[in-house]
């Protein structure tokens, strides 16, 4: 049986070249398989995950270090919670960083909810004045709704599939238009300009997008 060294396939008839790399045959006994062919996917999410428990171990010791410093030297100022968030915002970042099951949409969802759990973690350590709903809020749906923008440009064959993001994303900021108009801790100028350029992208989306975003929706939400 003749066989190609390089890519390490059986050939059958009168070729005396590999129809693959074009390399000469060989004719030889059959080479050893080679159990390291393929990459060790088991292995390298172990690494990952040593990896993700060394950094959680050494933010752990940073922290309780902070916290001893916040308490002994200025305890009046929980300055210490605002590097505890930070670092949490880090380990979660990282954990998707070096998560490979989930699609860039999930990440995407992920560090949205994270940039603003970190405001509000901020917000809270220095006594929570509200500054982290009433302008942090607003301001991670407004990132949202350009990283959507700048996705569907970059991945143009595939636009439709960032529709779902903007319905979750714009009842998002209707529920916010809502939470401010009712007078709550809220800023209804940026909830009005939020919520306007979410319906805008909306509508130019469908009416470009035409029958196939009509289509996207449907399938989407089985209507």
């Amino acid at each position: 049986m003749k066989y190609c060294k390089r890519c390490g396939v059986e050939v059958v008839g009168e070729r005396e070249v590999c129809p693959l790399c074009s390399s000469v045959l060989h004719v030889d006994e059959k080479p050893a398989r080679q159990e390291d062919s393929f990459p060790n996917i088991a292995a390298k999410r172990k690494v990952r995950r040593k990896v993700f428990w060394i950094c959680v171990y050494i933010c752990v010791l940073i922290e309780a270090l902070l916290l001893g410093l916040n308490r002994i030297f200025s305890p009046e100022v929980r300055w210490s919670l605002i590097s505890g968030a930070a670092e949490a915002y880090v380990l979660l970042s990282l954990w998707q960083m070096l998560s490979r099951r989930k699609g860039h949409i999930t990440k995407l969802y992920f560090q949205a909810a994270a940039v603003f759990l970190l405001l509000l973690g901020i917000d809270y350590s220095l006594g929570f004045h509200g500054w982290s709903v009433k302008y942090g809020f607003p301001c991670v749906l407004l990132g949202f709704a350009a990283i959507i923008l700048l996705c569907m440009i970059i991945n143009f064959a595939n636009w439709q599939n960032y529709l779902t993001m903007q319905v979750f994303m714009g009842i998002f900021s209707l529920a916010f238009l809502i939470y401010s108009f009712r007078g709550k801790n809220g800023n209804l100028i940026l909830a009005c300009v939020v919520f306007g350029i979410y319906l805008t992208l909306w509508v130019m989306t469908m009416i470009i997008g035409g029958r196939k975003a009509e289509n996207e929706i449907r399938r989407k939400f089985h209507l």
